[in-house]
């Protein structure tokens, strides 16, 4: 998180939130090329990489875009614009929990994964809305 709050300063936040989105993406990616199974030995020591991506991404959500909501909303919106955030990262978990308990498990990892790989894509350019 330090280190990325100095990249932030020194590039943008803008590109920072950019990296937490191919971070989140590069999740899903690894898993629609690669399945995990007992034949490649679930990734072995590359277990590490989608590990490392979550990671990043998670310090970009914790950080980064807990900055940007501060920026855009000072003051008394600030309340609201942080209990918004709370409320769509506890919506995002219901619903994956949802859906892994009612897919059939033959789909279950394929539509999880276009469904992440659809949210991080949005990442960048919904903030630049």
């Amino acid at each position: 998180s330090i280190s990325l709050d100095a990249l932030a300063q020194r590039v943008g936040k803008g590109l920072v939130l950019g990296l937490g989105g191919f971070c989140f993406a590069g999740i899903p990616l690894s898993v629609l090329v690669v399945q995990p199974s007992a034949a490649n030995g679930f990734w072995g020591i590359w277990l590490l990489v989608p590990y490392v991506f979550q990671g990043l991404g998670r310090s970009v959500y914790e950080g980064t875009n807990r900055a940007v909501f501060a920026d855009f909303f000072r003051g008394e919106q600030g309340t609201g614009a942080f209990a918004n955030c709370m409320m769509q990262s506890g919506s995002a978990f219901f619903t994956s929990f949802l859906l892994q308990s009612t897919l059939p498990p033959g789909t279950c990892d394929r539509v999880m994964a276009y469904s992440v790989l659809a949210i991080a894509a949005l990442t960048a350019p919904a903030y630049a809305v």
